[in-house]
């Protein structure tokens, strides 16, 4: 008779060895076949190399303005005049037509005809560039900011001069005045300077565009 309590053959022991051992085989041969595949299928899917964009048109470039074509320098011009300002009457409000007060809006573009014939001067030239800020390589945060207060004062007086004579019906004198402020204030934007030029020069602009707005809708009620 067969005793119950017999120890198991070697033969389960071989039968569980190469259980084991297909096991590691069949592992190997998965991990072979995706360290094979997996690069092909990444190779397919993003297509061949691509070389480096060429983004030097994307590059700020060493900008060279002679200075009598440069209205940078005519701000020592306009930071020589000293604005003249009038008790309870906000300039820079009145350029965007914000309680505008006729009587006191002629007062104070009389009292300041310094300050707007320098603007009117820098307004002549064809562009605008700060000379520390022309080289992009030379440029840092360090790099001396310009003054421009009186400059946007300026700019609010042409315009407030210009709903002035909108309100003369001067339509095609109030349009020059203020294309000056668009022009000047266009060219800032566009300098290669720092970004609170960029945002006084769209200021202006906008208080230019203003005032064309305002003489298309007063030539259409006429």
């Amino acid at each position: 008779m067969q005793n119950q309590n017999q120890i198991p053959t070697n033969s389960n022991s071989h039968s569980w060895a190469k259980k084991i051992l297909y096991i590691i085989i069949g592992l190997f041969i998965v991990v072979a076949t995706l360290y094979i595949l997996v690069p092909v299928a990444l190779h397919n899917f993003a297509g061949q190399d691509r070389p480096i964009p060429n983004d030097a048109d994307l590059q700020l470039s060493t900008v060279v303005i002679p200075q009598e074509q440069n209205a940078f320098y005519s701000l020592p011009a306009i930071n020589k005049v000293e604005p003249v300002q009038i008790e309870n009457f906000s300039i820079s409000q009145a350029a965007k037509g914000i309680k505008f007060d006729t009587n006191l809006a002629k007062q104070v573009v009389n009292d300041n005809t310094e300050l707007l014939n320098a603007f009117s001067v820098a307004t002549k030239k064809p562009n605008y560039q700060n000379p520390a800020t022309a080289n992009p390589s030379d440029y840092s945060s360090g790099n001396l900011i310009v003054p421009l207060f009186k400059l946007r004062t300026a700019s609010d007086l042409t315009s407030i001069k210009a709903r002035l004579l909108i309100e003369d019906e001067k339509y095609s004198q109030a349009v020059d005045e203020a294309l000056k402020v668009i022009t000047l204030g266009h060219l800032l934007s566009n300098s290669q300077d720092n970004v609170v030029n960029y945002l006084i020069g769209l200021s202006m602009k906008n208080n230019g565009l203003s005032v064309i707005e305002e003489v298309l809708k007063n030539e259409k009620s006429l």
